[in-house]
């Protein structure tokens, strides 16, 4: 609960308070349908919805005030009329983020592993100091300010994930949550379509330090072929660069241990630590080592640290393993159906290979990745080199450009194209085996992520 004082709002907003009475607000909320007694309701345009439509269900639903744009908004209620709904979110979020004293903002980057390093960080810290972070995937333009307008006061460290699709969102995502602590963990080839190239996607991820001062960290990856170009940028404005990854020259370094090997050694700083990898999981140790690196930096102490890193789990739609029964057959299901990229897809196929060798049935249905435009073929066909290495049973593609990859795998692979996923998850409860592992990736709308419900739902 939040307790925004509506004097805050208005003086956020640079506006003179003109309500007749004092108001307390729990939340601030976009979605009509979320408002609950108290709330705070902005009346944001999207390119689907208009929120102004919704301010009498907002109200009806509890609303205490409205922020709406001028001359749009006709209503008996509370209102705050503004110029830019959007903008007056954003005004809000950034006197959030400077209200709280002393409040430690980690900000996080990158092509991939994102999501899943914000939820551990946040599973690792929430219990000896007060965190909070992004909500599901509310990392982009709205997501991210909104979280920071909800963020607790008594709030000491806030993860905030960073997401960009076109140039310029993340120097304007870091100009509001101005991070402390700058975090890039690679730079892939995820939205490469809309960037040119690579280069371009490590000079927009890079913008992350923009608004950094000296006192400020960065924390970049030393393996990627960017390093010296996100160095560079960083040197800019900080003075503090903390590298990871499996080189030497790291300062956060980690020890590859194989498929066969559980444990893995980390160095922090010149001290070693070993921990027990419990789980299959393609970014463990990336993961891990910046975990162990930040709480080192910040000189956070936590309880039961060598604990809690050994029972992280995957999240939902990001590698998370579900022993299921379909049809009274036992399987284990690895939904990876949130989204997917050239490089995180590649590593969720060579993650199979521990799987592979419980001579376990290995099934792969892909679906397709977006946003690589003219890319888009060749980074397709690039995938099916990896599966060729790996040799899953099974492989079956979803969608219209992995076509590309069904048609280049040779015929030692059993492999069939769709474009209807209610096709595949017929053929998978017809085909399916005790034992088999079934992996599942692809974007949002290539519709993996029915394919994936609809057999956890089916147990």
């Amino acid at each position: 609960m939040n307790n925004w004082d509506i004097n805050e709002i208005f003086l956020a907003l640079n506006l003179k308070n003109n309500f007749n009475r004092n108001l307390k607000i729990k939340n601030i909320v976009i979605d009509s349908k979320k408002i609950k007694k108290g709330d705070l309701f902005i009346a944001i345009k999207g390119k689907k919805f208009d929120g102004h439509k919704f301010i009498d269900e907002a109200f009806k639903n509890g609303a205490s005030a409205v922020i709406g744009e001028k001359k749009r908004v006709i209503a008996n209620f509370p209102v705050i009329s503004v110029d830019d709904t959007k903008k007056s979110l954003i005004d809000i979020a950034t006197f959030s983020r400077k209200r709280i004293k002393d409040l430690i903002v980690v900000g996080i980057t990158g092509s991939t592993g994102k999501t899943t390093l914000k939820e551990w960080l946040f599973s690792i810290l929430k219990d000896d100091y007060k965190t909070y972070c992004n909500y599901g995937n509310f990392n982009n333009e709205i997501g991210m300010p909104l979280t920071l307008c909800n963020m607790p006061l008594k709030s000491q460290i806030c993860i905030l994930e960073m997401g960009m699709n076109n140039k310029g969102e993340i120097k304007r995502l870091a100009k509001i949550a101005r991070p402390n602590v700058n975090i890039i963990t690679n730079i892939g080839t995820a939205h490469v379509g809309n960037l040119i190239n690579r280069k371009g996607i490590a000079r927009e991820k890079s913008d992350i330090f923009f608004y950094s001062n000296q006192k400020d960290y960065s924390i970049i990856p030393s393996d990627d072929e960017f390093y010296e170009l996100l160095k560079i940028k960083a040197s800019k404005k900080v003075n503090s660069i903390y590298t990871f990854g499996k080189k030497k020259i790291s300062t956060f370094q980690y020890f590859d241990s194989g498929y066969e090997d559980k444990k893995v050694k980390f160095k922090i700083f010149d001290k070693d630590y070993n921990f027990q990898k419990k789980i299959s999981f393609n970014n463990w140790e990336n993961n891990v080592v910046v975990i162990l690196g930040l709480i080192k930096v910040l000189n956070l102490k936590i309880k039961y640290l060598k604990k809690k890193i050994e029972q992280l789990k995957p999240i939902e739609g990001r590698g998370k393993l579900h022993s299921i029964k379909v049809n009274n057959k036992k399987i284990v299901l690895i939904d990876e159906s949130y989204n997917s990229s050239p490089d995180s897809l590649k590593k969720s196929i060579e993650n199979l290979k521990y799987f592979k060798k419980n001579q376990r049935r290995i099934i792969c249905i892909i679906g397709d990745m977006l946003e690589l435009g003219k890319n888009s073929i060749k980074m397709h066909i690039e995938v099916s080199e990896i599966l060729k290495k790996v040799k899953p049973e099974i492989v079956y593609t979803l969608g219209k450009h992995t076509s590309n990859i069904q048609k280049d795998l040779p015929k030692t692979i059993k492999s069939h194209h769709f474009v209807n996923y209610k096709k595949i998850y017929n053929e998978i409860t017809r085909i399916i085996k005790t034992n088999d592992v079934i992996m599942i990736k692809g974007s949002n709308s290539s519709k993996v992520n029915f394919i994936s419900k609809q057999l956890i739902e089916s147990e």
